[in-house]
């Protein structure tokens, strides 16, 4: 019998190329495949760049002045997903950089793209990072002003209760920045935004807890919020997080939406009938929480957030990432003295009905009695 001859694989046609490897270490090389035609080649450009831009903030100036954020913009409104996905990934991550945001501004077309990718028919990772880059660009006040007219408000407050925490944060932090104007606080009213951020307190992150007092400190200065928010018993969840030690770091921005919500007398009467003015009043003498009241708090739940959570960072994905950075110039830091301070602001604001100041009165007598 004759040796078998293995039979040969049909050859590709003359006009298909046959397949070429490429590997490069040249940041340029890899902007010029982002244009390529190739699906597949455009996603591992996207993928490259992601990787590179995350190492430090001059690689970020550098794909910008290599002219990569054109082309990803024409990429993240693409058709194939996961080029998407590999865009936004890159350009979100490049928004950190403020020469790259400043590029976006002067693109009509940048912030609606960003903003469409918010759609419930795109996966987490793409809610991620546009969330993430609109928080970015909205830290300058022209940016935020080209982020609310594209109607990014009620996708981000749709994202709120998002199962993924990165998406979570980044879009409860792109809100803080819009309801700095108060149009937008008014959105998120309408979109009946305020009952999920007020449960993102008793979030497992304490970065995105306080991202959520902070967005509901600036939206309490609109008042049919504040009304909106005592329907939903936002104060009797408030004074729970005061009544529980474990959660000390989100008292002073917890007293701060107090605060804000005792511009109402209607908010007064709750805060008395729940024993806010006694905390308050403890508050700022150093004294133990009424007992009484810690209990009544502990029988509620708490803030359900745990007691790991006020120690925890933002998330499992961004551990290395600054937890506790500034958003819109205001330190999310709480202080000591800062709590006093907002314990006396939101007592002055109760003293202002004269009904109160006896109640306040008896309160300090209980709390610090006079030595003869």
């Amino acid at each position: 019998m004759g040796k078998k001859v293995k039979k040969d694989e049909k050859p590709p046609p003359d006009d298909v190329f046959d397949t070429l490897l490429v590997e490069s270490r040249q940041a340029a090389t890899v902007v010029l495949m982002l244009t390529s035609p190739e699906e597949d080649v455009q996603s591992k450009a996207c993928e490259a760049i992601y990787k590179f831009v995350e190492k430090c903030d001059e690689n970020k100036k550098l794909l910008l002045d290599l002219g990569a954020v054109d082309p990803l913009l024409n990429l993240i409104a693409g058709e194939d997903r996961t080029v998407r996905r590999h865009a936004i990934m890159a350009l979100g991550v490049m928004c950190a950089q403020p020469d790259v945001r400043k590029a976006l501004r002067k693109r009509p077309e940048s912030t609606p793209a960003i903003v469409s990718l918010l759609s419930p028919e795109e996966d987490s990772v793409i809610h991620e990072f546009a969330a993430l880059a609109l928080s970015l660009m909205a830290t300058e006040f022209t940016s935020k002003v080209a982020i609310h007219e594209a109607g990014s408000v009620e996708p981000l407050v749709r994202l709120l209760t998002s199962s993924d925490p990165d998406v979570q944060k980044n879009s409860i932090e792109a809100l803080a920045q819009l309801v700095m104007d108060y149009q937008a606080r008014a959105m998120v009213r309408e979109y009946d935004g305020l009952q999920p951020v007020l449960d993102l307190i008793k979030s497992d992150y304490a970065i995105i807890q306080r991202l959520a007092l902070l967005t509901l400190d600036r939206l309490t200065q609109d008042g049919e919020n504040r009304r909106v928010l005592r329907e939903i018993e936002a104060i009797g969840r408030l004074l729970d997080v005061l009544a529980t030690p474990t959660l000390s770091d989100l008292h002073v921005m917890v007293v701060m939406v107090l605060s804000n919500l005792l511009e109402d007398t209607e908010s007064l009467e709750l805060v008395k009938e729940n024993g806010g003015l006694k905390r308050f009043v403890a508050l700022i003498t150093d004294q133990p929480p009424p007992e009484e009241d810690t209990k009544k708090g502990d029988k509620k739940g708490g803030s359900r957030a745990g007691k790991k959570s006020a120690k925890e960072g933002k998330g499992k994905k961004d551990d290395d990432a600054k937890e506790d950075a500034p958003v819109g110039g205001d330190s999310i830091i709480p202080t000591l003295p800062d709590v006093k301070m907002c314990a006396a602001k939101a007592i002055a604001r109760s003293a202002r009905s004269g009904k109160f100041l006896f109640v306040l009165s008896r309160i300090s007598n209980q709390l610090c009695p006079q030595t003869i």
